[in-house]
């Protein structure tokens, strides 16, 4: 039986910032990579868990296993040609590899593509027997509970993957073309009884007005458990459903506004919204933080859209910012949209290196009508306004300080 070891790379450039921030991930509130605690709970057996670091030479495995996002593409890539050369074998999977199949098998063994749950044993029993194939497919209900250490901390929950979205600017209707695939409730109950923890529950929309979301919610408020989520704008809006989410224990929402103009979210294929100032008055009204997704760069903003948005946080008050230069990520319409208007900003020769620049916090693309310079400034100073302790402090409701300030320190660490 082969030793098996699991690498993890979400960052193009690992900085002290990102060291900083997975220290407090893994010491402070206790967090672990959903991915590694559900390949090592499908496998069977422990495996060498590695954080965004490269595996020691003295470490002993006969296989290694890469997930990795767009943006630590060119850092995995490296590695595998580095273990691949010690005679290790290596497979891989994630978001890149699943958008990207054809550039990932110049490098890895065999990939995965789409959800590699149930896919991730079959990959380590065929490389053991001398019979691994080059490419492995996820399918709907490949589900696994994830391994669980019961200690106090933060503990990361998927109830579904897939979105019924078709936002221009995601990536999850190209990796999930099937729509939402729910984790059966027994499973769910299960892994409830596994976690001591708070929940970050990861899905791209909690189901909270659906009946299955309802069912999940009694499951959440019977077990006793606090959880972050994110929602709709839509579900935000509706009184109910956050009446729900607080009594069933939630205590922070996010929620994809993305921006105060309407053009900018035709562009990004959002649907309208009535007042976002309104959705996050209702949320914490309701009693729960707000984790505000902001995206910047949208055809038809300029440079005044920094000021507006910093003025409309004032006004809203929303506990939690996580701002983003949008971002063309390959396999979504705005990557083809872009790409056919020659309107990035890397030639064909620049990749695989330059994926580590998209990692929305860079610019990728020409914008319409700023200028890139523009846009980087731009996004720059509004970063710097929107974390500083100053900004943090006059923004944030009494109620979720403590919350704003960590946020703002580990979103400053970037």
């Amino acid at each position: 039986m082969s030793d098996v070891a699991f690498l993890q790379f979400l960052k193009g450039n690992y900085t002290a910032g990102d060291r900083l921030k997975d220290f407090c991930k893994r010491t402070v509130i206790g967090g672990a990579s959903i991915t590694g605690a559900t390949l090592e709970s499908a496998l069977g057996r422990p495996m060498l868990n590695v954080w965004t670091n490269r595996l020691p030479a003295h470490a002993k495995f006969e296989i290694a296993a890469i997930s990795f996002n767009t943006s630590g593409a060119p850092r995995a890539y490296r590695e595998a040609l580095r273990l691949r050369a010690l005679g290790k074998i290596v497979i891989a999977g994630g978001v890149h590899p699943s958008a990207l199949p054809n550039e990932a098998l110049k490098y890895f063994d065999a990939i995965c593509i789409g959800a590699g749950d149930a896919q991730f044993p079959r990959m380590v029993a065929d490389a053991e027997r001398g019979k691994l194939r080059r490419t492995y497919y996820g399918s709907p209900g490949d589900w696994v509970v994830p391994r669980r250490h019961r200690t106090p901390g933060l503990s990361m929950m998927q109830l579904s993957r897939g979105c019924s979205k078709s936002c221009s600017f995601c990536s999850v209707p190209a990796i999930f073309p099937g729509g939402v695939d729910e984790k059966p409730l027994e499973l769910v109950a299960r892994e409830l009884e596994k976690t001591p923890s708070t929940l970050s529950i990861i899905d791209d929309s909690f189901p909270v007005d659906t009946a299955k979301g309802q069912q999940v919610i009694a499951l959440l408020r019977d077990a006793g458990k606090r959880f972050l989520c994110q929602i709709t704008p839509e579900a935000a809006l509706d009184q109910k459903s956050l009446k729900d989410l607080a009594r069933s224990g939630c205590i922070l929402v996010g929620v994809g506004v993305e921006s105060i103009l309407p053009q900018s979210l035709a562009f990004l294929g959002k649907p309208l919204q009535r007042d976002p100032g309104e959705v996050v008055k209702r949320i914490q009204d309701a009693g729960m933080a707000c984790y505000l997704n902001l995206i910047f760069g949208s055809d038809g903003e300029t440079s005044d859209i920094f000021e507006e948005t910093l003025q409309f946080l004032e006004q809203t008050r929303a506990a939690v910012v996580s701002p983003h230069i949008l971002t063309p990520y390959p396999g979504t319409m705005l990557y083809t949209y872009l790409a056919q208007r020659d309107r990035l900003l890397f030639k064909e020769s620049d990749f695989p290196e330059a994926w580590a620049f998209f990692d929305s916090k860079h610019v990728t693309f020409i914008p319409d009508p700023m200028t890139p310079d523009e846009l980087r400034e731009g996004f720059g100073m509004f970063v710097k306004e929107v974390f500083s302790i100053r900004k943090t402090l006059q923004r944030a409701p009494s109620k979720f300080l403590g919350t704003a300030l960590l946020s703002s320190l580990l979103k400053n660490a970037w």
